[in-house]
C-alpha cells in the first residue's frame, strides 16, 4: 500500500479486491498472436485488446470511480461490461480548503479503470452510467460557497495512441492525477512514503519498456511516442543537426535525447523478429517497417542474458535499429524553425558583410602599411649612401689637409662643420639634399683655401730665390 492504510469500510465493498480475469482478453488467438512476456506485465492480452480496438468492435473508456461509490458501482449489472485487467488505487485527486474533514488528510481516494463495451451495447452502458452518476451539493465547513463535484469521470478512447497512453496511465506509480502533487513529488516532498507516485496499488504494473511493445501492436505508435516527448522540445537542442524535407524540418533520432536507448521489446522468449515475410506470423511495427515474429522453440530454453544477446543481434534493438530514422518536426515547429534560421541567417549575413567589410579595412591598412615601409626603407637607403659619401668626402679632406699642409686651424673648423652638417641631417630627400649642397659648398672652401696657401707658398719660393 506505499504507507497508506486501508479502510475497513472501503475493503468491506472490495475496492482493493482485483477484478475477474476476462477470457476475452486471455484468451490465444492462434499462430499471429503477438505474446509479450509475463514480466512486462503485457502477456496474452495486450493483443486481444488492440485487436478489438483495431475491428472496432469494442469501445474503450478510461473511467474512475471513487472509493465512497465503489459499492453502487459494483451492485450494478455490467453484463456488457468487459474490464481490462490494467487499473489501480490512487490518492492523487486533492481536497479544496476546507474540505479537510473528507476523506484521508485532504486526498480523494479512488480507483482507475479501463473498461470495453460492445458496440451494440454503447447506449445501455452510458444510460447505466448516466444514471449512476450523479453530481452532489457540498456545503464547505467553514461556510464557504457551494461546491459541485463529480463522483465518477468516463473518458472515451478514440485512437489507438490514446489506449496506449491510458494503459501506461493506470499502470505506473509515476502517472500522478493532479499536477501540484506531480510537482511536489518531484521535488522530493510529499506525504509519507509517496516515492511510488499517487498510485499507490497497481494490479497490474508495466515495465519501463512495455510502452515500446504497445507502440508496435499499431502502425504509427513509435512515430507517436517520438512525436508526443519531443514536439515541445527547445530547438536549440537539436538545431544543428535538421535537415529540409520538403516543406518541413526534420532530424535523426541519435541526435534526440531518448530514453529507451538500451530496451529491446519484451517479446515471449520464443520469439525471434526477423525482417522476411512467413505464412501466419505475428507482425510488430518498429517506426513505421513492419517486423515479423518468428518463433524459434530453442530460444526459450536460453537464460535472459543469453536471450537478450541474441535479440540484440536479430535487430530487436530500438535505439541502433531505429537511430538513422527521422522525426519530422511539428507544423508549429517548423514554423519556429523556419523562423530561427530566418533570424540566423540574417545575423551571419550581417557578420559576413561586417567581415567583408572589415577584411576590406584591413586590406587597405596593409597597403598603406607597406607603402610606409618602402618609403622608411628608400629613406634608410638614403641615409645610408649620404653617410658613406660624407664618410669618402671626409676622408678625401683629410687626405687635401695632409697633402697641403693644411693648417690645424682650418681643419678643426671645417671638421666641426662636417660634424654640425651630419647632426643636421634629417630623415628627409629635402635634408639630404640640404646637407649635399653644404658639403659642396665646404668642399670649394676647401679647395680655395688650399689654392691660395698653394699660391702664397710658391710666391714665397719665388721671392726667397
Amino acid at each position: 500500500m506505499n504507507g497508506r492504510t486501508r479502510n475497513e469500510l472501503w475493503e468491506t465493498y472490495g475496492f482493493y479486491d482485483s477484478l475477474p480475469e476476462d477470457d476475452l482478453f486471455f484468451r490465444d488467438c492462434g499462430p499471429k498472436h503477438v505474446r509479450f512476456s509475463e514480466e512486462s506485465g503485457l502477456g496474452l492480452c495486450a493483443h486481444n485488446i488492440f485487436q478489438c480496438f483495431r475491428l472496432d468492435e469494442y469501445a474503450f473508456y478510461h473511467v474512475m470511480v471513487r472509493a465512497c461509490m465503489w459499492q453502487d458501482f459494483r451492485e450494478q449489472n455490467w453484463s456488457e461490461v468487459h474490464f481490462l485487467p490494467y487499473s489501480t488505487l490512487c490518492d492523487g485527486v486533492h481536497l479544496d480548503e476546507g474540505e479537510e474533514t473528507q476523506r484521508d488528510e485532504g486526498h480523494i481516494h479512488h480507483r482507475h479503470l479501463m473498461i470495453a463495451v460492445k458496440r451494440e451495447r454503447v447506449v445501455s452502458f452510458k444510460e447505466k452510467w448516466r444514471r449512476l452518476t450523479r453530481i452532489k451539493r457540498e456545503t464547505v465547513d467553514t461556510g464557504g460557497p457551494v461546491r459541485r463535484q463529480r463522483d465518477k469521470l468516463c473518458v472515451s478512447v478514440h485512437t489507438a495512441s490514446h489506449l496506449m497512453y491510458a494503459l501506461v496511465y493506470v499502470s505506473r506509480p509515476w502517472a500522478t492525477c493532479d499536477a501540484p502533487r506531480a510537482t511536489t513529488l518531484a521535488r522530493g516532498g510529499g506525504r509519507g512514503n509517496d516515492e511510488t507516485g499517487s498510485h499507490y496499488w497497481i494490479f497490474r504494473e508495466l515495465s519501463s519498456c512495455a510502452h515500446l511493445a504497445l507502440a508496435a501492436l499499431f502502425e504509427g505508435g513509435h512515430e507517436t511516442l517520438v512525436s508526443k516527448r519531443h514536439r515541445d522540445s527547445n530547438l536549440a537542442n537539436f538545431y544543428e543537426h535538421v535537415e529540409r524535407a520538403n516543406q518541413h524540418w526534420q532530424v535523426r533520432l541519435k541526435h534526440l535525447a531518448m530514453k529507451e536507448k538500451n530496451c529491446v521489446l519484451p517479446l515471449a522468449r520464443e520469439y525471434e523478429m526477423s525482417d522476411t515475410w512467413a505464412e501466419d506470423c505475428p507482425v510488430v511495427y518498429v517506426y513505421g517497417r513492419a517486423k515479423y515474429l518468428k518463433c524459434v522453440p530453442e530460444l526459450g530454453k536460453l537464460e535472459y542474458d543469453a536471450w537478450l544477446r541474441h535479440q540484440l543481434r536479430t535487430g530487436n534493438h530500438f535505439w541502433y535499429g531505429l537511430r538513422d530514422e527521422y522525426y519530422v518536426l511539428e507544423h508549429y515547429q517548423t514554423r519556429c524553425m523556419n523562423t530561427l534560421k530566418q533570424v540566423v541567417d540574417g545575423v551571419q549575413n550581417t557578420f559576413a558583410r561586417k567581415e567583408i567589410l572589415l577584411q576590406s579595412v584591413i586590406g587597405q591598412l596593409k597597403n598603406e602599411m607597406n607603402q610606409h615601409v618602402a618609403e622608411k626603407e628608400d629613406i634608410l637607403r638614403v641615409l645610408s649612401t649620404t653617410q658613406g659619401d660624407l664618410a669618402e668626402s671626409q676622408k678625401h679632406s683629410e687626405a687635401v689637409v695632409l697633402e697641403r699642409g693644411t693648417a690645424r686651424k682650418g681643419e678643426a673648423k671645417a671638421q666641426k662643420r662636417i660634424e654640425a652638417l651630419v647632426r643636421k641631417l634629417g630623415t628627409t630627400r629635402k635634408d639630404v639634399a640640404k646637407a649635399q649642397k653644404r658639403i659642396r659648398h665646404l668642399e670649394a672652401e676647401l679647395k680655395s683655401v688650399a689654392e691660395e696657401r698653394l699660391r702664397q707658398s710658391e710666391e714665397r719660393l719665388i721671392s726667397e730665390q
